[in-house]
């Protein structure tokens, strides 16, 4: 799990958006499991990596519809409702999962549209999770969403969040500065490693 930190400016959300290639680096290149993101296919890719973010929209339907827009099964949507608490008709509203889902999901208070995206995405169950919203900052049950997924899914996860505000319990600190990328691995003394704490992703400069 790693938290990653641009002080001076977009730069941590540029970069989850060129793992996920929403945008292409003008230089250098970026991998997933040792393939460069740009030789995968879009299917492919989106299969492994999902970025949860507020400029990703939501669709007009129900919460059901946008969770299973692209997902993996119907146990997949089913854990991935529950996961984020959207499974339970009091927890949402009267209407539970076939809440309608406005233009964007403007409807929505921030904190269940984040979750409304984290489901969509752990619902293609991907091996990568990337996180760039600040509503699992603000939001309790937002934030207690991203820390049942976390602890049930094994994948690798990188995050733009602020720890103590989130209660993410993270791996590695990545902080973009001028100088480039800072990997620094947080201190968790008799805790073993496990999947999720190995980074599958790598950022090569240009030569």
């Amino acid at each position: 799990r790693v938290c990653l930190a641009a002080p001076h400016g977009p730069e941590a959300s540029r970069l989850l958006g060129a793992i996920a290639r929403l945008d292409d680096p003008c230089a250098g290149h970026v991998l997933v499991d040792g393939v460069r993101v740009d030789r995968l296919s879009f299917a492919d890719l989106y299969g492994c990596v999902q970025l949860v973010a507020p400029s990703i929209p939501l669709l007009r339907g129900t919460i059901e519809d946008n969770v299973r827009y692209a997902a993996k099964n119907d146990a997949a949507v089913e854990r991935a409702l529950a996961l984020c608490g959207l499974d339970a008709k009091s927890d949402v509203a009267a209407a539970g999962r076939s809440l309608r889902v406005g233009d964007r999901g403007t409807n929505l208070s921030p904190g269940l549209a984040a979750r409304v995206r984290l489901a969509r995405a752990l619902a293609v169950e991907p091996e990568i999770l990337l996180v760039d919203d600040p509503a699992f900052e603000t939001s309790p049950e937002a934030a207690a969403a991203l820390a049942r997924a976390l602890q049930s899914m094994p994948m690798t996860f990188i995050g733009v969040l602020a720890p103590e505000a989130s209660g993410v319990r993270f791996d590695r600190d990545w902080e973009i500065s001028p100088r480039g990328l800072r990997d620094e691995a947080r201190a968790r003394p008799g805790v073993a490693a496990t999947r999720a704490e190995r980074v599958a992703v790598r950022l090569v400069p240009s030569s």
